[in-house]
């Protein structure tokens, strides 16, 4: 079984599982799907009820995936390959989930296809080409598989970066009305708003408006609140969180609020990555790629955010963090020679207790925040006290766990 040690993207398809007696509701075992540079699309089972993840192999094989998108029981996964025209594959999970058969696929109308999202309303899905600074439309049918190329929009612009010769499309959301849809081009230091006709599933040729960032802030992904009324935005290579106020009437933004999510002195050193709001309606979540951070802030009334906490992700080049909404755990995968690793939020923030995985199996759970790499149990991850591997035991419910991981010292006992 392959390491997940290139972790590109990660997406989250359900599992028909039973539920541990003594869990939450929503609890239950499911699958995270992870895209790897060597063209394979890694599954990983994840139970709710422990907070583990486990690799469970190579589920199917995209060339370069770039990003991944799961709709039970479709996934949709883009692919990238250096100089052609991005594509995305329709697959189709089987009943255990780990496995995924080729539906069919389909151009992204542009080169460099980096991002993904789904208009369930209109059946729509839309592509983020990087390279080409485009997005488009494609329908998808009734049975999951794509349809047609339905629009093509180009954006323009360029920026003061060395990375922002022209436009550099990174990321692309509809709005919660379904009239539009917004895109982050870091290239032109612009979000363009174009409009979207769920009927057609198509783009409007021109954009409605544009919001200009200041030079070389290189917008990269963004995010609306729950209510619809505000987008937060993260910027890559400032690494700054932008509040936005969103007006569905006229498809405009304005800028609120402006704040940095790295400490390093060096714009070189700045860099982020992610950004998702909770499923709550008043959390943020934000990646900090250099620096292997994730920052939680709370959304205010007035739409602002306020800093709660900054923890280490265990890795570093953190790049994606898909989230369960029901499960209150929220998972991320790393690129560079880290595992795809998860959390579990309580309130919005992190306790100091998460989990590791490699694909090929060992799973350690992180009691302190702050792992080293176990050098003789295949890439198994312990405590920062060096704690070595203890035999796993079945965990008679989910105090026990919890007693497990506050006990000190650590005993064999209680290693479920």
């Amino acid at each position: 079984m392959k390491s997940l040690s290139a972790a590109l993207v990660v997406a989250l398809a359900a599992l028909a599982a039973a539920g541990c007696a003594s869990a939450p509701p929503g609890c239950a075992a499911r699958v995270a799907y992870a895209g790897l540079e060597d063209g394979t699309v890694q599954a990983l089972r994840f139970d709710e009820c422990a907070g583990r993840l486990a690799g469970a192999g190579e589920a199917a094989r995209v060339p370069r995936p770039r990003w991944l998108l799961a709709r039970a029981p479709m996934l949709y996964a883009a692919s990238d390959e250096d100089g052609r025209e991005g594509r995305v594959f329709a697959l189709r999970a089987d009943r255990d989930a780990t496995r995924l058969e080729k539906v069919n696929d389909a151009g992204a109308g542009g080169v460099g296809t980096t991002h993904l999202a789904l208009d369930a309303p209109s059946a729509t899905l839309l592509a983020a080409n990087f390279n080409a600074g485009s997005a488009s439309s494609l329908a998808v049918s009734g049975d999951g598989s794509l349809g047609a190329l339905a629009s093509t929009v180009k954006d323009t612009g360029s920026g003061p970066h060395s990375r922002q010769a022209g436009p550099r499309a990174h990321a692309i959301a509809v709005d919660p009305s379904g009239r539009f849809a917004l895109v982050a081009d870091m290239g032109a230091d612009r979000v363009f708003v174009y409009g979207f006709v769920r009927a057609t599933r198509q783009l409007t040729p021109q954009p409605v408006s544009s919001l200009a960032l200041p030079p070389g802030s290189g917008p990269r992904h963004l995010a609306f609140d729950r209510s619809g009324r505000y987008v937060y935005l993260v910027t890559e290579l400032t690494a700054e969180v932008v509040a936005l106020r969103w007006s569905e009437q006229d498809g405009r933004l304005a800028a609120l609020q402006t704040l940095p999510t790295s400490r390093a002195a060096s714009a070189e050193a700045r860099s982020a990555s992610e950004i998702a709001t909770g499923a709550d309606g008043r959390f943020v979540y934000v990646a900090n790629r250099t620096e292997g951070s994730l920052l939680v802030y709370r959304i205010d009334p007035a739409g602002t955010l306020a800093l709660v906490q900054s923890v280490p992700s265990g890795g570093v080049d953190v790049r994606h963090r898909p989230q369960r909404p029901m499960a209150a755990r929220r998972q991320f995968s790393q690129q560079g020679r880290e595992p795809f690793r998860h959390r579990r939020a309580v309130r919005g923030a992190f306790p100091g207790r998460a989990a590791a995985c490699d694909a090929r199996g060992a799973v350690e759970p992180r009691v302190h925040g702050i792992d080293r790499q176990h050098p003789k149990e295949n890439q198994r991850w312990i405590a920062e006290d060096s704690w070595a591997p203890l035999p796993r035991r079945d965990c008679p419910s989910r105090w026990a766990t919890r007693r497990c991981a506050r006990s000190r010292p650590r005993s064999r006992a209680c290693c479920c």
